[in-house]
């Protein structure tokens, strides 16, 4: 059975609730991130004829695909894609609790669209 990508933001959202610790709330956004992506990368190999490379690539070449069929979501990707890598790869991420409650708010918001 595959795996469901949703299921990273429910875990998200609880890392978010339950632990009040910086790595915590930088995983959360980060899982917010994949949780839309890899949700958006398997509609578009269904409904779009979308083949990933599976490389850093598709992240991009996604969000072109979104920009023609479903601006929001590409714009959306754009966002989450920003905050995960602000808090996997910056030692300071100005107002974090703001980060990723918007992250998982917009990771609720795309996947519903």
């Amino acid at each position: 059975m595959p795996f469901d990508w949703q299921d990273y933001l429910k875990l998200a959202t609880e890392l978010s609730v339950r632990l009040d610790s910086e790595a915590a709330l930088r995983t959360a956004t980060s899982r917010a991130y994949f949780a839309v992506f890899c949700s958006a990368r398997d509609h578009a190999k269904r409904w779009y004829g979308f083949h990933p490379k599976y490389t850093a690539e598709d992240h991009r070449q996604l969000r072109e695909l979104f920009v023609a069929r479903k601006r929001g979501v590409a714009n959306n990707l754009q966002h989450l894609r920003y905050w995960r890598n602000s808090c996997d790869y910056e030692d300071v991420v100005p107002a974090l609790q703001t980060v990723v409650q918007q992250a998982i708010s917009t990771a609720h918001q795309t996947i519903q669209m």
